[in-house]
C-alpha cells in the first residue's frame, strides 16, 4: 500500500498515512505507531478532528501518549 503525507496535517506527531491507517512518530527516534481504522469514514473523521485541526490535535489520545513520552525522554 502506498504511503502519502497530507499537507493538511498540523499535528507534530503525524508522519504519513495510507488507506485506513494514520502513522504517528512516538516513543524512540525512528519509530512510528499506526492507527488502523475500520473504514475510510472513521479515518477521515479522526483526521478532521485531530490530525488536521490546529485547535484540537492535542486532544487526540495518541498525541497525549506521544507527548508524554517525548517529555519523559527530554526531547
Amino acid at each position: 500500500m502506498k504511503h502519502y503525507v497530507s499537507k493538511a496535517a498540523v499535528c507534530p506527531f503525524y508522519t504519513q498515512e495510507e488507506r485506513q491507517k494514520v502513522h504517528c512518530k512516538v516513543f524512540s527516534e525512528g519509530t512510528t505507531m499506526h492507527l488502523v481504522f475500520a473504514d475510510k469514514e472513521h479515518m477521515e473523521k479522526h483526521k478532521q478532528s485531530f490530525c488536521y485541526n490546529i485547535k484540537e490535535y492535542s486532544g487526540c489520545p495518541f498525541y497525549k501518549i506521544a507527548a508524554q513520552q517525548f517529555e519523559e525522554d527530554g526531547k
